[in-house]
């Protein structure tokens, strides 16, 4: 039998909004937080038997492609409130046994010649048949996205690629290791690429999001709740009963292997300028804001911006977005952590333009078994990332020096913050010392970085407009080495 759960929410629904925002435009606002409910093992073992079950869910339904590690069903909510579930790998498993496999197309960041390419292949699910041959003849259903079909009140569609794909697999256990081996072959495929987050950090991305393999992950297929004349019409499923029960484990092959790794080379370099302009960009836009919010000068907010990014840490005077949409100064969450511990906040980078509760506020101990020391988590864009505090990093030594906080040693005799939150005029005072003394240093680094930035975005420049006299009629191979010679030409030239 292939198991899934059906996690239920008791107190708001699962699904995505449309509605007419204030411009006429319509506006999209995901549900993804479950706080409590329930959480039920199911099954189906045929497209059609998935297809009905997805058919039947209320607004406020989703799935997890995992299952409960204990029982079969049971109330789920956050750790905080105590529940005896929650939407962890600490409580859910892939089966071992059959399964379903999610994949999930989104062609949002895809550039046009990647777009071409699924075009020429004859579609989004031809292109994943190009490097999953063995799935064509395989069980599936294939749905739309819940923004497909999404129309104005006066009957004009939005433009969504999106759909989701379930493949019935021989062992769910295998999910992660499946997307990952069909991602490396989308690179040599020509159906695998490189994007930028609002910050620069590079972003892999395919035809095949291999982050979506993990049992506790919601998989939202509730309808859409549609507000203000907004309607949809989405296309029709695809469902394949198969003359293949279940797909085992594609094999991954050395030669793939290499020529992803090439590929991927390549891609790296392309996107380097792209990457230097925009954390250029959320730098300065964010310090700015910091700034003007917090109070400080510009040159200091920069610095704990660069800070932020490079070292994932947040300084007392950084802002954060609440979900409700405002922001709070960091020093004053951690003069306030019972108020704040364990609230779900917007990821410290992408803001609420990312959606609202994509990261969790932990600032008070939570296993007397390990050191835990404060932080920000985040999972947006499948990646989970850590942000801690300076407040908890400077030794108390006056050095200004950054030292993560660690497992206490009995035999050190170091010096240390706790996690109690300490006298708040040795604090600042602490604070203002460290950084008297790192002032000059960390002025002579701003400085180097803001010369290099600009040389990336003069470089940026200069690779597109060499980009535009290579000649359009280049087979791919000679097109990619005359792209490679521009840009080694430009780094040349500029000292990069």
């Amino acid at each position: 039998m292939s198991k899934f759960t059906v996690l239920t929410s008791t107190n708001r629904n699962l699904n995505k909004e449309f509605r007419i925002g204030p411009e006429g435009e319509i506006v999209k606002s995901p549900n993804a937080i479950l706080t409590t409910g329930w959480a039920e093992t199911r099954s189906a073992d045929t497209p059609a038997d998935l297809n009905d079950l997805i058919d039947s869910l209320a607004f406020n339904q989703a799935l997890a492609l995992g299952v409960l590690k204990v029982g079969t069903k049971s109330p789920i909510g956050t750790k905080a409130s105590g529940a005896p579930v929650t939407r962890s790998k600490d409580h859910f498993e892939f089966a071992d046994g059959p399964g379903w496999l999610l994949w999930d197309f989104d062609a949002g960041t895809m550039p046009p010649e990647v777009a071409a390419r699924v075009d020429d292949l004859g579609g989004p699910l031809n292109a994943l048949f190009d490097i999953w041959r063995e799935a064509r003849d395989a069980a599936y259903l294939i749905r739309a996205s819940s923004s497909d079909g999404i129309r104005y009140p006066d009957g004009a569609a939005i433009s969504s690629q999106g759909l989701h794909g379930f493949f019935r697999i021989e062992n769910a256990q295998d999910s992660s290791e499946i997307l990952s081996t069909l991602q490396q072959r989308a690179w040599p495929a020509g159906l695998a690429w490189y994007t930028s987050s609002k910050s620069g950090s590079l972003l892999e991305r395919s035809i095949v999001d291999a982050s979506v393999g993990s049992p506790e992950r919601l998989v939202f297929e509730a309808p859409p709740t549609l507000l203000g004349g907004v309607t949809r019409d989405p296309r029709d499923p695809i469902i394949n009963e198969g003359t293949v029960a279940a797909l085992g484990a594609p094999v991954r092959m050395q030669t793939a292997t290499d020529q992803a790794e090439a590929a991927k080379a390549l891609a790296r370099e392309a996107i380097k300028p792209v990457q230097a302009i925009k954390r250029a960009e959320f730098i300065e836009a964010t310090a700015q804001r910091n700034a003007k919010r917090a109070g400080v000068a510009i040159d200091k907010a920069r610095a704990a911006v660069v800070r932020m990014l490079d070292g994932g840490v947040l300084d007392d005077d950084h802002m954060l977005e609440l979900r409700s949409g405002e922001f709070i100064r960091v020093g004053d969450m951690l003069d306030a952590v019972p108020k704040y511990h364990g609230q779900s906040i917007c990821d410290p980078i992408e803001g609420s333009s990312y959606g609202e509760g994509r990261a969790k506020i932990l600032l008070e101990q939570r296993n007397i078994e390990r050191w835990d020391e404060p932080c920000i988590i985040s999972l947006a864009h499948g990646v989970k990332t850590k942000w801690i505090f300076t407040r908890y990093q400077f030794l108390n030594d006056g050095t200004g020096m950054f030292a993560p906080i660690s497992e206490p040693d009995e035999s050190s005799t170091a010096p240390t913050r706790s996690f109690a939150l300490t006298d708040p005029v040795q604090r600042e005072t602490d604070r203002l010392e460290a950084a008297k003394t790192a002032s000059k240093d960390l002025k002579a680094w701003i400085d180097n970085w803001c010369e290099t930035a600009a040389k990336s975005v003069r470089a940026c420049a200069a690779v597109k407009a060499g980009y535009t006299e290579i000649d359009e009629e280049l087979d791919p191979n000679a097109r990619a080495r005359a792209m490679r010679k521009v840009r080694n030409t430009v780094k040349a030239e500029m000292g990069l």
